[in-house]
């Protein structure tokens, strides 16, 4: 938001959307003393999430609908090792999407100032089952380049 709001187009965005929850079981591993043990844990979250973010174009406000973020394709795991989200994706599934639906969303509004710039966010997801299962039908993002705007947290 920053950096679009240092672009000097910047007119806010609208309230996101969600896609219905869904609950699914992912597989895990917990510590065991010197092993590990094999675990499930549940999780629910909302199936997919989408920003519209609005830009002055020429005096006009101009609506961007941004792209149709799926949970599945872009959580991040907690190791390579199990399919499980990591602490963050499991305890904020709404918010951590939401971030990556609105990156996506600044990306198409303000092409000249994000690129394909990812956030920390939409990276860990680039090696994760899910991304993995779906490569036939989804083109994974490139990883974002090197003196990014990017803070630690990945907000542009």
């Amino acid at each position: 938001r920053t950096t679009a709001m240092r672009a000097k187009g910047y007119a806010g965005m609208g309230v996101p959307e969600f896609g219905p929850t869904v609950t699914r079981k992912f597989k895990d591993s917990q510590k065991d003393g010197n092993n590990y043990v094999d675990t499930e844990v549940e999780v629910s979250f909302p199936e997919w999430c989408r920003i519209t973010v609005n830009r002055i174009v020429q005096g006009n406000v101009v609506s961007f609908p941004g792209p149709t973020v799926f949970w599945l394709e872009c959580y991040n795991k907690k190791s390579r090792y199990v399919d499980a989200p990591n602490e963050q994706w499991r305890r904020r599934p709404s918010q951590m999407l939401e971030k990556c639906a609105e990156a996506g969303s600044l990306r198409r509004a303000f092409p000249e100032e994000f690129g394909e710039e990812y956030t920390v966010e939409e990276i860990g997801a680039f090696g994760s089952l899910a991304t993995s299962a779906l490569r036939g039908t989804v083109r994974a993002p490139r990883r974002p380049r090197v003196g990014s705007t990017r803070d630690r947290c990945g907000h542009a």
